[in-house]
């Protein structure tokens, strides 16, 4: 993934209990996701500031080449827009530059 990304300051990973949520996208149906940077998986999709789950099952098992809502493009980190268009503030996110 390129460009730096924007972490979820305000609680852990709700599934390791640890790592920092990390926001990535999709640039084709523009789901936007919680990706645990410890156990490096995703985590579920944000729909506004509420986390949803992915009902992916094991989603260990998911590559992260290809988005798991549409199974299209390659995942990328969210934009400072992507962030604030879910309506998160600056306070709840920290960009990693």
């Amino acid at each position: 993934m390129s460009s730096s990304p924007y972490f979820f300051r305000r609680e852990p990973c709700p599934y390791c209990g640890g790592g920092p949520l990390i926001f990535i996208s999709c640039p084709s149906c523009r789901a936007t996701l919680a990706w645990c940077g410890e156990e490096d998986h995703a985590v579920g999709r944000y729909d506004g500031k509420d986390l949803r789950d992915l009902g992916l099952g094991n989603i260990r098992e998911w590559a992260h080449e290809s988005c798991p809502v549409c199974k299209g493009t390659e995942m990328r980190h969210s934009t400072a827009e992507e962030v604030s268009g879910l309506g998160f503030t600056s306070s709840e996110v920290l960009n990693n530059s």
